[in-house]
Formats: structure tokens, C-alpha cells, sequence
């Protein structure tokens, strides 16, 4: 057969089917070569046909394992996390965890020997390791000309199949007739002298981990296990990570269990960066994520590498990540190592990133040493929301203040204003500071790509995504073998990134741990703000040095603003339409029944009164109408204690409602406390329900659990919904 090169790939490599030969690189039918089968009357016709095979030279030496890419992964990513102001220290402790994580596999062992394979993703590795080879099945196209010349191709292949049985057998022959002459036997073989470029029944058996026999024995039997073992051919069932349990999960190697053990690395190393902030930092694009390829060294550029890029079809959840860590410091057996993080420093970071006064922050603090959180973490269930508990609190501590049933805050904001008039040290305007809020997260919207995709994942501006692939570095590789016609655009495309250049002049937004306040600067000093019609002024507002006096000692800023005239302090909130349930506790219950299960019964007058007539009109108060005072715009008659009256609005397991029903149950909230949730939804990077259910059961041990002060017998609810939340509630504390 002559030279002949594939149209679209340039390749030399074709296989025959159905008398048409098709590209082995890019499956694509050339016509330069064809088979053409001619039907005669002579029945006994001798065909000969020649098909040039090209023997496949592998280069095992070129190939590596997963875990030794993964091992380069997980080197580069823990230098990036380094890069990005965490301690150097994270090196030597993301080491140990790799080694350990590799131990608890039965990969590495302290006897040298070879490395246990699992039952998922396996097939490299063995390959590697083993020598085995799992053939391909082919992909078989559909013509029109198979059924024409079925007969003469069937009676070619018969032909083809004897020729090739009788040329196995004498090759056997010849085999065993060797083989007898030889003195050693094969115990006597190292596995190197074993293996083989073709596929041999004599190679080792395939040892699998133990991790995996558990995973097996749960579906097959013991002969089917040695069947596995033995590394045969099964089409009896499929293992995939999806069928997977979830405690097998963890054993399976994937860049998941990297992140993780980042994680970890960083509880161990008590360093400032969360979880939040790692899985914003992937998000953001300052760690990478889902393409590696450029990780390696250039001394493995010609390595086949064991891995897969683009493989996860979106982001991981804060819930999902909380989820494996504890699977997997459980394997690992770390328990005693993990350290609680400086809770107390974490809420002054929550409250800079808010912009929020001083003093809010010192309540949440107090508050949260009165509580004394312990998060421990528990054998079941997910590992401790750090970030979502100490957001939790600040929320709860902002409702103690002002309410956020949407109208207290509004009267405090009018009280602030009227305050802030009548004397010099500036008081803290809540509707001011929402607002800023919100116009903030507004402009950031405009400008920063990762907040507009997560925000309005279906409104993408696309010159800004442009602007922010610029920034980045190319996920792809350059020496990647193209077809023909793909060089065209490759060479359009270039010349249009080097025209983008010219145009785009794209902000480089820092990596921090208070990110919007840190955007927030950039863009003030932007000139990107300075030629539209932006309010400068609101974004530039500092709420730190604020003060809440007027709140916390409100009698002499009443006086002030009121001038001495008489004022009413209310003891609940403003938001009248707020329904007051009293939640019922043993005492209430048992008044309740005494006032249920009353006899009457006849009471002799002895005082002096007896004679009173009882139903006199000179004997009996008027009711006297409410005295009606209009706030007028100087003056601020009407004081509200939103914290004697606390409301909540409890739902029973909102992680298990679907998307659609929680979105229901979430927008009844006031629009205050909404902007303010959302706000550390963004900061914590969970989505609402992950972050209500923790806001929940801090709430709920807050109110009915914790002790403030030295109590005796601290009331017990007795709702039986109420009572198994705040159930929950001290299990998760």
C-alpha cells in the first residue's frame, strides 16, 4: 500500500471496514484507498488481500500514575495557596496528609511493596503497573454496502479465522517445545521479565485495596471476587464513582480530595483563610481549578499524564466540601489535630468586610462569649460551619438592635439623623449603611466578572469576560496537534488577541479576605468610575467609627432630641403587622391546666368593702382613649425596644425543601434583613439554605438554650417542633 496522508489530520495510520479505510486519529474516510470485492462464477477463488498493520510502539517509560500527577497537582496548588498569604508552613503539613492519605490507600507502604490499585479509574494504572491492556471496542459504522456483499465477506473471514488457528497452533508448539527445554521456572521471574508488549495470561494478578474488596463484597460473591482479582474481563457490572458508596468516595483519588486537604492543612496550621475564602479563591480564578495541564514541570512535557482537565461540571457547594472533609479526616484519623478557629478575630474580619460600626462588633464578641460555642466536630454528619456560626451571630445581634422586620430599622434611622443634628459624635444610620450595601454590590457587579456570573449566571457581559480572560493564564496548551483547517482560526484567533490588547484595559482586582471592601478602593481610585455618573460619595462612606449610644444608653439621646418633653419607649418592635406567638414552656402549660380544671365555688365577703355596690358607675375606672402624639420632624416621641419582644420565623429542616419552596420562604422576609443575609451568604460563600440552616439553629440556641446569667431551672419547651429544633440546636452548637 503507497504513503498516504489523511486530508484533515495529516496522519498515516487507517483501518479497514466494510472496503472503505477510515483515519485512526480523526476517524475520517479517505478516498485515495478503497477495496473493491468482484463477484465471479468460479465458486473456489483464492483471495489475497494485504493490509499494512503498523505495530503500536508504546512508551511505557513516558507513562506515570494518577497519584504521581496528582502528587505534582497538589504541589503546585499548595504553592499558589502560599502565594496568596497563607503560612509557609501549610507545605510540610499538606506533605504529611498526601503521604498518609497515600498510606491509608495501601499505594505507599513501609515493606516496598507494589501499590494496591482501586476498583474506579484504574485502568492507566494497571496498564502501568501491570502490564495490562483493556482492548477498545471499536466503533462500528453503519453502510448500506455490508448487506450487498455479505456473503463474500463472511466467507473471507472464515478463511482468515483458519488461517489464523492453524498459525496459533503452530506457534504453541513451538512455545511449549521451548518452554520444556527451558530449566527455570516462572516462580523463579521477576515481573519486569514477565510483562510483555502484547497481552499475556501469565501477568500478575491485579491487587486491589482493601478499600475496594469492602466496596465488592457488598454486591458479588467470593468466586466473582477472584475473578476481579485475576484482572479479567467483567461486563457484569460497571464500577463508576457515581455508583459508589459514599464512604467508598473517599478512598477514590480526584482533585476534590486535593482541595480538601488544603483545608485541612489550613485548620491544622490555624491560618487566617477559611473555607469561604479557599473555595472564592477557586472561584475567582487565584487557584486553579479544572485544568492542571499547565502545572507540570517542563520535564514532563513528553509524559503521557494519568489525569483528566475539565472534568467537573460546576462549582463545589460549601454543604458538599464540609461533607467530604469530614469523610476524609475521618480515614486519615486527624480528629485530635484540627484546632477551632479564632472565632472572635474572624468577627472583626465579618464586620470590616460589612463595614460596620465598632461597637457591633464588641456585642457580637461578648454575645459570643457568653455562648461559648464548642463546634465540635462530630463522627456523623458534615464538618462545623465556622463562618456560617460567627455570621449568624452578627445577624443576631443586628436584629437585637434594629429589629429588621422592616420598620424599626426605619425608626432608628430617623432617631440616628435626629441625633446626629443635635450633637457632634456621629450615630450609626442603618437604611444609610443598607443602601451602601447594596450600591456596592451593585457597581461591583459591573465590574468585576466572578461576582456578575455568580449573581446573573444567564446576563454575562461578555467584553468584561473578555477583560477578566486577560487577566488570567491560558488553560490551554499551545502545542496541541490541530487538523488542517483549525490552524486557519488558530492564527484569526491570535490576531484578534493581540488587537484585544490594544482595546481592553482590564482592572486587576487583588485576592483578600475582605474582598468588596478591598474592590471598593480599586475602583474609587479607577478611572473607570471617574467618567460615569457613579455616587462617589455613598461608596466611599466609612461605617467603622460610628457609634450606637443612642441604642445602648437611649435616655439621655431621647432627652436630646425631644427636649426635655415626655417621650414612650415601646418594649417591642415597630412592625405591627409581626404576629407575637408565645411559645409555651412547662410553666405556661401547667397555669393553663390549672385555669382549665377551676371549680367554682362560694367566697364569704369579711372585709369592710362588703357592702360596695359592686356595679356602680363612681366605683369603676373610664377607659381612657390612647394618647395619639404624631412624630414631627424634630422630635422622636416614640422609642422601640425591638429586643424585648425578639421575633423569628423558624421552618423544620430547610436543607431538605426544594429550591423553588425555600425561595418562597425566604422572600416573606423583610427587605432588611434579606440585603443583610445575602450579604453573608456572599461573604461565606454558601448558598441560602446552607447558610439558614446554620442561622437557624444559632438563633434557636441563642433564645431557648443559652444562659446569660445563673438560673436555677431554665424553662423547657414543650412544642413538640420547637423542641426537637432546639434539640438540634445543642447537638450543632
Amino acid at each position: 500500500m503507497p504513503d498516504v496522508e489523511c486530508d484533515v489530520c495529516g496522519g498515516n495510520d487507517f483501518y479497514k471496514e466494510s472496503g472503505h479505510y477510515f483515519c485512526k486519529d480523526c476517524q475520517t474516510q479517505t478516498q485515495e484507498i478503497q477495496e473493491h470485492v468482484f463477484e465471479n462464477e468460479i465458486e473456489h477463488v483464492n483471495i489475497k488481500s494485504t493490509t499494512r498493520v503498523k505495530k503500536s510502539v508504546e512508551k511505557k517509560e513516558n507513562k506515570i500514575t494518577s497519584w504521581e500527577c496528582y502528587n505534582i497537582i497538589l504541589y503546585s496548588l499548595t504553592n499558589q495557596l502560599i502565594n496568596l498569604g497563607a503560612d509557609p508552613k501549610l507545605k510540610e503539613i499538606v506533605k504529611c496528609l498526601w503521604m498518609l492519605y497515600l498510606e491509608k490507600l495501601e499505594v505507599i507502604n513501609r515493606e516496598d511493596e507494589m501499590p494496591k490499585l482501586p476498583i474506579i479509574n484504574n485502568r492507566k494504572d494497571s496498564e502501568i503497573l501491570y502490564g495490562r491492556r483493556i482492548k477498545k471496542r471499536r466503533r462500528r459504522s453503519s453502510s448500506d454496502e455490508t448487506s450487498t456483499s455479505l456473503n463474500t465477506s463472511l466467507s473471507i473471514k472464515r478463511d482468515r479465522g483458519r488461517k489464523k488457528r492453524a498459525l496459533a497452533e503452530s506457534q504453541l508448539e513451538e512455545l511449549s517445545k521451548k518452554s520444556a527445554q527451558e530449566s527455570s521456572s516462572l516462580h523463579n521471574e521477576t515481573l519486569t521479565s514477565i510483562k510483555s508488549g502484547s497481552n499475556s495470561s501469565t501477568l500478575h494478578k491485579t491487587r486491589i485495596n482493601k478499600h475496594s474488596v469492602k466496596e465488592l463484597r457488598k454486591v458479588i460473591g467470593r468466586e466473582h471476587m477472584k475473578r476481579h482479582k485475576r484482572g479479567d474481563s467483567i461486563t457484569c457490572h460497571s464500577a463508576t464513582y457515581k455508583n459508589a458508596s459514599k464512604k467508598h468516595k473517599i478512598t477514590v483519588i480526584s482533585p476534590m480530595k486535593l482541595y480538601s486537604l488544603l483545608y485541612i492543612g489550613l485548620l491544622i496550621n490555624k491560618d487566617d483563610i477559611q473555607l469561604g475564602d479557599l473555595l472564592r479563591f477557586i472561584n475567582e480564578g487565584h487557584i486553579s481549578f479544572d485544568f492542571y495541564s499547565d502545572l507540570f514541570p517542563e520535564e514532563y512535557h513528553d509524559k503521557v499524564l494519568n489525569f483528566n482537565n475539565h472534568t467537573v461540571n460546576k462549582p463545589y457547594t460549601n454543604m458538599g466540601f464540609r461533607k467530604q472533609v469530614a469523610g476524609l479526616v475521618i480515614l486519615l484519623g486527624v480528629q485530635s489535630y484540627l484546632t477551632i478557629p479564632d472565632l472572635p478575630r474572624l468577627c472583626k474580619r465579618f464586620c470590616k468586610e460589612l463595614n460596620l460600626p465598632g461597637p457591633i462588633n464588641d456585642c457580637a464578641v461578648k454575645l459570643m462569649c457568653k455562648a461559648l460555642p464548642k463546634m465540635l466536630f462530630q463522627k456523623q454528619g458534615v464538618f462545623p460551619n465556622y463562618e456560617g456560626r460567627v455570621l449568624s451571630i452578627i445577624l443576631v445581634v443586628l436584629k437585637l438592635l434594629f429589629g429588621l422586620d422592616g420598620a424599626t430599622e426605619n425608626e432608628f434611622s430617623k432617631y440616628s439623623k435626629l441625633c446626629n443634628e443635635k450633637q457632634p459624635e456621629k450615630m450609626f444610620d442603618v437604611n444609610h449603611w443598607l443602601k451602601y450595601l447594596g450600591y456596592r454590590k451593585f457597581v461591583i457587579d459591573e465590574y468585576h466578572f466572578p461576582t456578575q456570573l455568580n449573581n446573573n449566571p444567564e446576563v454575562v457581559d461578555s467584553d468584561l469576560y473578555l477583560e477578566y480572560i486577560s487577566t488570567k493564564p491560558k488553560q490551554y496548551s499551545e502545542d496541541v496537534k490541530l487538523i488542517k483547517y483549525m490552524e486557519d482560526y488558530k492564527e484569526l484567533l491570535t490576531k484578534l488577541n493581540n488587537v484585544q490588547d490594544d482595546f481592553f484595559n482590564p482592572l486587576e482586582f487583588p485576592c483578600s479576605l475582605t474582598p468588596f471592601k478591598d474592590y471598593t478602593e480599586v475602583l474609587l481610585k479607577s478611572f473607570k468610575l471617574q467618567n460615569k455618573d457613579y455616587n462617589r460619595d455613598l461608596l466611599s462612606c466609612n461605617f467603622s467609627g460610628d457609634s450606637i449610644d443612642f441604642l445602648l444608653q437611649p435616655n439621655n439621646y431621647l432627652n436630646l432630641v425631644n427636649n426635655g418633653e415626655n417621650f414612650e419607649i415601646i418594649e417591642r418592635g415597630a412592625n405591627e403587622n409581626v404576629q407575637i406567638n408565645d411559645i409555651k414552656n412547662e410553666a405556661v402549660e401547667n397555669r393553663d391546666q390549672r385555669l382549665k380544671d377551676r371549680k367554682v365555688v362560694t367566697v364569704q365577703k369579711k372585709n369592710k368593702d362588703e357592702n360596695l355596690p359592686l356595679f356602680d358607675t363612681k366605683n369603676t375606672f373610664k377607659p381612657r382613649k390612647p394618647l395619639k402624639i404624631e412624630p414631627t420632624g424634630s422630635s422622636y416621641t416614640k422609642h422601640y425596644n425591638p429586643f424585648k419582644k425578639y421575633w423569628v420565623n423558624f421552618i423544620r429542616y430547610p436543607d431538605l425543601m426544594s429550591k423553588h419552596k425555600f425561595d418562597i420562604f425566604f422572600n416573606d422576609f423583610p427587605d432588611s434583613f434579606k440585603t443583610m443575609f445575602l450579604e453573608c451568604s456572599r461573604i461565606s460563600e454558601q448558598n441560602i439554605q446552607e447558610l439558614f440552616l446554620e442561622f437557624q439553629l444559632t438563633e434557636a440556641y441563642l433564645v431557648y438554650v443559652a444562659q446569660y446569667k445563673p438560673r436555677d431551672d431554665p424553662p423547657k419547651v414543650v412544642k413538640v417542633k420547637l423542641k426537637n429544633l432546639v434539640s438540634r440546636a445543642k447537638k450543632n452548637w
